[in-house]
């Protein structure tokens, strides 16, 4: 995870660097200068994070490199968008996802890129869409409770893949985690749940 690990090294050497300056210098109220000081490289740490320069000089080739460059896990899926596309993965936080623009070569995108709507039911299905800028390519993932095997279907003809594991809740349900592209996502998007049209409420 070259991501992190870059980005770190970067702040903390201009943390250790603006800290010597600050010390070998006469300045008055330190305390305010100590504070300045942490908040100043707190801010370019975290623009660090959200804006990844090596878009400008690495030409990934493809998803995969983007994923071993910036998470860490054991990929489950690749789904591709129309100039993108989502990976599905696996780490000690469970199932996670990230995603990739495609251009001439595949680029890393960060939250600023991207923005996720949530979504919440009374039918134990929940889920979250996320839109990538720029290129409006949207991707829903999505968890559902059933004791049976479900069928996700929507009004876009969406593909959807599912990933299921046992839960040890008092009814023994399954949990089931679903994912698509979702092709000409608007406001009149609407999901089924074995044929059940499902009312999401946005958080």
């Amino acid at each position: 995870m070259l991501y992190s690990c870059i980005r770190f090294i970067i702040t903390a050497a201009l943390f250790i660097l603006l800290l010597i300056l600050i010390k070998k210098s006469n300045l008055n109220k330190k305390v305010i200068v100590y504070f300045l000081h942490f908040t100043l490289v707190s801010l370019i740490g975290l623009l660090l994070y959200w804006f990844p320069f090596e878009n400008m000089f690495i030409h990934f080739s493809s998803p995969e490199d983007v994923f071993k460059y910036t998470c860490v896990g054991d990929i489950k899926d690749i789904v591709y968008g129309n100039n993108s596309c989502m990976i599905v993965y696996t780490n000690y936080n469970g199932l996670q996802t990230c995603f990739v623009k495609k251009d001439d070569y595949y680029k890393i995108v960060t939250y600023p890129q991207y923005y996720t709507t949530n979504l919440v039911s009374k039918d134990r299905v929940d889920m979250e869409i996320t839109t990538i800028k720029d290129i409006d390519d949207n991707y829903c993932l999505g968890t559902a409770y059933n004791k049976k095997n479900i069928k996700i279907t929507d009004n876009k003809n969406s593909e959807f893949f599912y990933i299921n594991s046992i839960d040890d809740n008092s009814d023994n349900s399954n949990i089931y985690r679903f994912y698509s592209f979702i092709n000409d996502y608007d406001e009149t998007y609407e999901l089924f749940y074995n044929s059940k049209k499902i009312d999401f409420v946005k958080l």
